[in-house]
């Protein structure tokens, strides 16, 4: 079975820091309805999104061809799902460094989220998608690829 105990954080001032520095980065963040969905589970999120087999597979395939991402997994997801996330994870014997990733949530929930939009002034387009972030609500996992 997967072991989640010793999981590093990634925190806000990491994702600052590699805008600031123009560091490439990629974050996948994992939640309880990518989950839900690997595991089969009927049923959709928040935003209506079917958990369908086209989104299993993919989510899958993430997985089992691990890229070039940090895989981030958030609190919600282990409080729903850890056990069989574990369980999963040890039978497809699948290990993609997973650190958690709740970071951005929390941020954005205490209001503390300006930094990190204000590491972006100087990036014409990332600030695109960091604006798209701003409205989405927290349920949704979103990618964030900065390419500095």
């Amino acid at each position: 079975m997967y072991d989640f105990s010793t999981r590093p954080s990634i925190s806000l001032d990491n994702f600052i820091e590699a805008v600031s520095n123009d560091a490439p980065f990629t974050l996948s963040r994992w939640g309880d309805g990518e989950w839900a969905s690997i595991l089969g589970q009927g049923g959709e999120n928040c935003d209506g999104v079917k958990y369908t087999r086209e989104l299993q597979e993919g989510l899958i395939d993430m997985l089992v061809n691990r890229g070039p991402y940090n895989y981030g997994i958030l609190k919600v997801a282990l409080d729903v799902h850890k056990d069989k996330v574990a369980e999963w994870l040890g039978a497809h014997n699948i290990n993609v460094g997973w650190k958690f990733a709740d970071s951005l949530t929390v941020a954005n929930r205490t209001g503390t989220l300006t930094p990190f939009f204000t590491s972006f002034t100087c990036a014409p387009l990332p600030m695109q998608t960091a604006t798209v972030m701003a409205i989405l609500p927290d349920c949704v996992s979103a990618s964030i690829i900065w390419n500095g």
